[in-house]
């Protein structure tokens, strides 16, 4: 690549070749650039000959020159892939530039960095980019860029077989990903060209001011591996226990929601210089609790199956899941009425426009509302510290109870039994 110093050296010889017909010496480079030695000037034309941007002339004066190259062509570099693990995409939003000769004749490309080393037997390594032609069809054993589930990006190997698609990585040590028909899948582009990232073949960063393409270390990338050994799974084979063989009027849950890979951050360790391995960099993350869940797989649990005709659904959701908590209910067979509660947990986080201190339970209806009927008067808001992770205030069960005394009621996802409540969830599947 050609660092920011390495393009100035180069400009000034190429505009000094085109006003004086004569390349500059190692004096005039040094001088023009204040460099410590004239050494230091040689070192810069040298890396310039040897990535190809000069050539010497020989039995000639001030024997450099600028070779005819092929004409360059800007490419966005949208951002980071993860040929490993699906992860969300993080965007960068750089440029780079590349040989017209690497490119298709047609079609939209982009460059991505690649993060992981899933592809190695193709030649692609962690911290390579990719260009990636856009297109939203692959044939079998194309390398392409996929989006599962609508947000998780993954690089792979693509073959459409019987029954599902199967993402194959290029390690023989790493096993396929697996897509069967109630997943969603987009192929997002394949790849066309592979730019490595070792010393003798990097991209060049030739527009404007960019800095020279390099992997960027960031809190988050030093801190992955340990956030993936804090995060929680599930042990056992199937996705939850079995629902119980009953049917119930009131259902309270407070669903495992996934946040799509994002943890409450340190700002202050955002970038790799401010990192201090002594403080917790992770302020907390819904994983390191408990076994988390998509939106796309909280929808196959079949709680339709244990409501009555007339049954209430009260479901626990922050406010970014709002929308998804809807769509939830909806799915499980219910229709969306009201906010039943509001909790005030009496601190707040950092959110996007206004701090976040609250946290909804809603209230959805299948049929009518049970009979019969008891307290009509709870209040809406709740005030209540906020205590454990996730963990809900107590006095929304126990207003549910006074609303509905005699009902056969169930906590889905619970951490805990409660007294008057069946209970149902991985931290209670083996309670009695």
């Amino acid at each position: 690549m050609l660092t920011q110093k390495q393009k100035a050296v180069f400009d000034f010889v190429k505009t000094y070749l085109k006003d004086k017909e004569y390349a500059p010496s190692l004096e005039e480079i040094q001088k023009k650039f204040k460099l410590a030695s004239v050494s230091t000037a040689h070192y810069y034309i040298s890396k310039l000959k040897k990535a190809g941007y000069l050539e010497k002339l020989k039995n000639k004066a001030r024997s450099i020159s600028i070779p005819e190259r092929e004409p360059l062509v800007k490419i966005p570099l949208l951002g980071t892939i993860a040929a490993g693990e699906p992860i969300e995409v993080i965007r960068e939003n750089e440029f780079i530039s590349v040989s017209k000769t690497k490119l298709p004749k047609s079609g939209e490309i982009y460059a991505l960095r690649v993060s992981g080393n899933s592809m190695i037997d193709e030649n692609i390594r962690d911290g390579d980019v990719v260009l990636v032609k856009q297109q939203e069809v692959a044939e079998n054993g194309q390398r392409v860029v996929a989006l599962i589930d609508n947000y998780e990006a993954t690089l792979k190997k693509f073959y459409r077989e019987r029954g599902h698609i199967r993402l194959q990585p290029a390690n023989k040590t790493l096993e396929p990903i697996i897509i069967r028909k109630d997943r969603d899948i987009k192929i997002q582009g394949i790849v066309v060209d592979v730019i490595t990232e070792s010393p003798e073949a990097t991209p060049q960063t030739l527009f404007g001011d960019y800095e020279p393409l390099k992997k960027r270390w960031t809190g988050y990338s030093i801190y992955n591996e340990d956030a993936k050994r804090r995060t929680k799974q599930n042990t056992l084979p199937t996705l939850y226990p079995k629902l119980p063989n009953q049917k119930f009027d009131i259902i309270y849950a407070d669903p495992p929601w996934h946040y799509n890979g994002k943890l409450q951050f340190d700002k202050s360790s955002k970038s790799k210089e401010n990192i201090d391995f002594s403080r917790k960099i992770f302020i907390s993350s819904a994983t390191f609790k408990y076994p988390t869940l998509k939106t796309s797989e909280l929808m196959k649990i079949p709680v339709h199956e244990i409501a009555r005709d007339d049954c209430l659904l009260f479901m626990w959701t922050s406010n970014p899941h709002l929308a998804q908590a809807v769509e939830l209910g909806e799915v499980w067979g219910f229709e969306y009425k009201t906010v039943a509660f509001v909790w005030d947990k009496m601190n707040h986080n950092p959110g996007q426009y206004t701090l976040s201190n609250c946290e909804l339970c809603l209230v959805f209806k299948r049929g009518r509302i049970p009979k019969p009927r008891g307290a009509r008067n709870m209040q809406q808001l709740v005030r209540s510290p906020r205590k454990e992770h996730s963990e809900k205030p107590v006095e929304v069960i126990q207003a549910i109870e006074k609303m509905f005394p005699s009902q056969e009621r169930i906590e889905l996802f619970a951490r805990r039994k409660t007294k008057g409540w069946s209970v149902w969830g991985l931290d209670v599947f083996n309670e009695k």
